[in-house]
């Protein structure tokens, strides 16, 4: 997924909670295992990559490490929803 110029405000951390809240929301709907699996599988490294120092270097490797995940199952139309739910939370805040 390549982002542009405007995207920069969707690059922060708290971003990047919001999408692992979102992702969390999604297990917990998941009406079988394997999704939820699935989304687990996606979204686990997060807090790992936000613990590290951030900028937005490291928030361009966090999406890319989401997205090939995201690809891995088939679900990156899936992912690409949360996100720009995620972008027009953040414009709204």
């Amino acid at each position: 997924m390549k982002t542009s110029e405007n995207d920069n405000y969707f690059m922060c951390k708290d971003t990047f909670l919001h999408l692992l809240y979102l992702a969390l929301l999604e297990i917990r709907a998941a009406s079988d295992i394997k999704t939820a699996n699935y989304f687990a599988d996606i979204f686990h490294n997060i807090p790992k990559h936000l613990s590290n120092d951030w900028d937005s270097g490291k928030a361009k490797e966090t999406l890319e490490v989401i997205m090939k995940k995201a690809g891995k199952y088939g679900m990156e139309n899936e992912i690409i929803d949360l996100i720009e739910h995620c972008k027009s939370h953040i414009k709204k805040s």
